[in-house]
């Protein structure tokens, strides 16, 4: 606590001392309402505040849009690709031969009556990957870049040695 005749202790530069008579006065800054003296040290200050404020909006948007990337993920994984499979394997049951093309062709027009054409890709090779019905291309007969497009259809647990050997 604070006797009487202590005095406070100030920084180097604190606005008191800058705008004293003994120093140069600060150049004036208008604002649109009023004119006040603007020392360094406010400034500083201002734009440290500033800086701090806008990071921590960055931050939140950052997070939020995490979080936004993460739900979408998990509706897709969870709810939208089971949901076109189960469709699909309930409409074209027994198997036909162009399954494939047909499940293609229902996740297409399933998508665009929602509007959603651009996620199509990333809905598409979702359903690809969980569907056991989609039955692979003879490795053999694939060269180029169907090799590349058949391989990355293919689930995780697939051997590509085994099926390499496998073949006749």
């Amino acid at each position: 606590m604070q006797q009487q005749g202590e005095a406070y202790l100030t920084p180097p530069y604190s606005p008191a001392q800058v705008s004293s008579e003994e120093s140069d006065a600060p150049p004036e800054s208008v604002t649109m309402m009023s004119t006040w003296p603007i020392t360094t040290l406010e400034t500083l200050a201002h734009s440290y505040i500033m800086v701090n404020t806008s990071l921590k909006d960055y931050y939140e948007a950052w997070y939020q849009e995490r979080r936004a990337r993460m739900l979408k993920s998990d509706i897709l994984t969870q709810q939208v690709v089971p949901h076109i499979i189960q469709l699909a394997h309930s409409m074209y049951n027994p198997r036909p031969n162009n399954y494939q093309g047909l499940l293609r062709q229902l996740t297409r027009t399933t998508l665009q009556e929602h509007r959603l054409f651009d996620a199509f890709r990333g809905v598409w090779r979702n359903v690809v990957s969980k569907d056991d019905w989609i039955q692979l291309e003879p490795i053999t007969n694939i060269i180029g870049h169907q090799w590349r497009r058949t391989y990355k259809i293919m689930s995780k647990n697939v051997n590509v040695a085994k099926l390499l050997v496998q073949s006749p």
